[in-house]
């Protein structure tokens, strides 16, 4: 007789590891006669205590360092898909394949001569969780029923064996193991942003670039010229943009980039003081139409000035539109429109009487620009 699926969500902190494991939940657990032939499942959730870094570099060192932090030796240093390895456990033999990876995830399947029986698949992915504002380790087991599988739920052993394994992953974190295998791979990065660079004010350069997920991240020297931290996300990690990054330097020396969001309206962020931590996002908006290529400049007095331009997709495709703070360091203006038929990043520069000046190709492929009248003034006419 074939039993409907048995499946068990469980969700476990494991900030206190000794907790976690200590907790004991009842199974209601099918008999091997009533489940001959059935399919067996759990789940099991565990918060791993922080928010950063990004779910990817949480797995990407959980792949590339397997040996120093899954509970079960055997598997070697790294693991990619299409790998067969043993899983060590006591004196058992468990050989399994690699059967996915993923940016967050990776999934084993048993193979013959698994203690656990052949095809059983477990799923071991990576998220954060708005609820607490946490990374989280998911563990999702399925596959035909079998005696050895329904014990080691049982008995806990399951459910202790992905606590280790939490458990080294959150002493990993703490210990900041994951810059050694940060930031967004090749493979990651988005190919329709280019990424931004710009100096803080002690002279530390610091890097920004936009993931395919739309997600920000950063990196930063560890001193003027020298070496560079591991990759951050900036701000809170379920924000997802898709054009910019633009980076600019306010009077007082604290930097402000700037992206547009998947509505397509233009959002900032700011460093608290010169070369400091991150406020969080906000949005300012647009002018009714929707944003791509996002840009920054200083004016003379002091006063950031963003550019945007309307998306291939609306009406007003291809005008130039500018917002300015109405005071050094201050808060922003509405929304003014500088015309244009344009289809590329705007570019702009600073002359040496103080006005700005911005350049962008137009849909004819040839190069416009267009200056302030003066330091910090109305715009002119546009020129090619």
């Amino acid at each position: 007789m074939r039993q409907a699926g048995y499946r068990r969500r469980v969700r476990w902190s494991v900030t206190t590891l000794l907790a976690a494991i200590a907790a004991v939940v009842a199974l209601a657990a099918p008999t091997p006669a009533d489940a001959a032939g059935s399919w067996l499942e759990y789940r099991y959730d565990y918060a791993l205590g922080y928010a950063q870094p990004s779910p990817g570099v949480v797995a990407r060192m959980a792949m590339r360092n397997f040996s120093a932090y899954f509970t079960f030796p055997g598997c070697g240093s790294e693991i990619h898909a299409g790998k067969i390895c043993d899983l060590q456990f006591a004196t058992t033999s468990n050989p399994i394949r690699v059967e996915n990876t993923t940016a967050t995830s990776f999934t084993f399947r048993a193979l013959p001569g698994h203690s656990e029986g052949a095809n059983r698949v477990i799923t071991f992915s990576f998220s954060y969780q708005q609820s607490d504002q946490q990374l989280h380790l998911g563990v999702w087991s399925r596959g035909p029923w079998t005696l050895t599988a329904q014990g080691s739920i049982d008995s806990g052993l399951a459910r202790n064996s992905w606590v280790t394994f939490a458990g080294n992953l959150i002493t990993a974190i703490r210990n900041g193991d994951y810059n050694n295998f940060s930031g967004p791979t090749p493979g990651e990065l988005s190919d329709s942003a280019n990424p931004a660079i710009v100096r803080n004010a002690d002279g530390r350069l610091e890097a920004f670039v936009l993931s395919n997920g739309g997600t920000l991240f950063h990196s930063w020297q560890v001193t003027p010229g020298g070496g560079w931290s591991g990759w951050f996300i900036l701000g809170d990690p379920s924000w997802k943009f898709w054009s910019g990054p633009a980076v600019g330097t306010n009077a007082d020396g604290r930097l402000e980039v700037f992206v547009i969001g998947m509505d397509y309206t233009l959002y900032h962020a700011w460093q608290q003081c010169a070369g400091c931590g991150w406020s969080g996002w906000t949005g300012l908006g647009s002018p009714g139409h929707d944003l791509m290529y996002p840009a920054v400049a200083r004016n003379a007095d002091g006063r950031l000035e963003a550019f945007a331009i309307a998306s291939q997709q609306d009406s007003a495709e291809g005008r130039l539109y500018d917002i300015w703070q109405t005071s050094a360091g201050g808060g922003w203006s509405g929304w003014n429109d500088l015309g244009g038929k344009l289809n590329s990043p705007p570019t702009v520069g600073l002359n040496r009487d103080g006005r700005l000046e911005v350049f962008a190709l137009g849909t004819s492929k040839g190069l416009f620009h267009m200056a302030q009248g003066c330091a910090g003034c109305t715009w002119g006419a546009g020129t090619r």
